[in-house]
């Protein structure tokens, strides 16, 4: 597969999301501060139900929309806006790993699929800034870490898309990068605030 073809296949759907993700940020400009926890119960819960039910036709495009929706008005009722640097970080992710992928064709192999429990790891982490109080430059290299773990991710995911030659829905491949692009915005926010 070639770059051309995979940003013709991919790019649509994740365009879709972005702009669910745009669109639930306007939905939620005037939710009460109260609906923080739950809304962020509803995007880690639609999260996992995206994960597992990535591969089904037709639904997994309607909760990668649900889940892009959600995530947007929690973006919005977080107050995370109008951040450049969380957007270059997304922009240097994609332009670093379709370089990775595409131009110097290297696989990751065992290394990618180990980056999957790393990452999960990763973001149980989080737990311990959240019940400890640690100095907020820990915050920021542990961002910094998960930058790192991130864009290996999509490098990963891009390049044994390149080499699957999928006939198939790209779909799944775009709920898996949407999570990752999602998480790169996230710590590019921490890093950018702190």
């Amino acid at each position: 597969m070639s770059l051309m073809m995979f940003i013709l296949q991919c790019g649509p759907f994740l365009g879709l999301a972005g702009l669910t993700v745009i669109l639930g940020s306007h939905l939620a400009g005037n939710f009460p501060a109260w609906v923080r926890l739950p809304l962020t119960v509803g995007v880690f819960t639609l999260l996992v139900i995206l994960q597992i039910f990535k591969m089904a036709p037709r639904w997994n495009l309607v909760l990668l929309l649900g889940f892009a929706l959600s995530t947007g008005m929690l973006l919005q009722v977080l107050g995370i806006k109008g951040l450049w640097f969380p957007w270059a970080v997304i922009f240097l992710a994609t332009v670093v790993s379709l370089f990775w992928a595409f131009r110097l064709g290297i696989r990751l192999g065992w290394i990618g699929t180990a980056l999957f429990p790393v990452s999960v790891a990763y973001l149980l982490g989080w737990a311990v800034f959240y019940f400890c109080s640690l100095p907020d430059a820990f915050a920021v290299i542990w961002a910094g870490i998960g930058l790192a773990v991130f864009l290996g991710l999509a490098v990963h995911a891009i390049t044994e898309a390149r080499y699957a030659e999928q006939a198939g829905s790209l779909v799944p491949l775009a709920s898996d990068l949407f999570v990752i692009f999602l998480n790169l915005f996230w710590l590019g926010a921490i890093i950018g605030v702190g």
